[in-house]
C-alpha cells in the first residue's frame, strides 16, 4: 500500500471495527466488520505452508486412477505388493 490514503481509510476501518469497541464485541464479529467475511484458519495454514491450495486434478493425469492412489496408500505404509 503506497497510497497514504488507502493506508489512513485502513487504519481508520480497524481503529472502528477493533479498537473502538473493545472487549464488548466478540472478536469474530468484530474480524467479520473489518474484513467483511467470517474468519478462518485457512489463510494461516496456507501461508506457515502447513496446507497446499487443492487443484482440481485433470483428466488422465498421474494418479487419477483408483488403484494408482491405492498403490500411494500401500507405498506409504511400506507395503508390498
Amino acid at each position: 500500500m503506497d497510497d497514504t490514503d488507502e493506508v489512513k481509510r485502513v487504519c481508520r476501518r480497524f481503529r472502528s471495527s477493533f479498537l473502538s469497541p473493545g472487549s464488548s464485541l466478540p472478536a469474530a464479529e468484530a474480524f467479520r466488520r473489518f474484513r467483511g467475511r467470517d474468519p478462518s484458519h485457512e489463510p494461516l495454514l496456507l501461508h506457515l505452508g502447513l496446507k497446499e491450495i487443492n487443484k482440481p486434478k485433470q483428466k488422465g493425469a498421474k494418479g487419477d486412477s483408483k488403484q494408482e492412489e491405492e498403490q500411494g496408500q500401500k507405498d506409504h505404509l511400506g507395503q508390498q505388493t
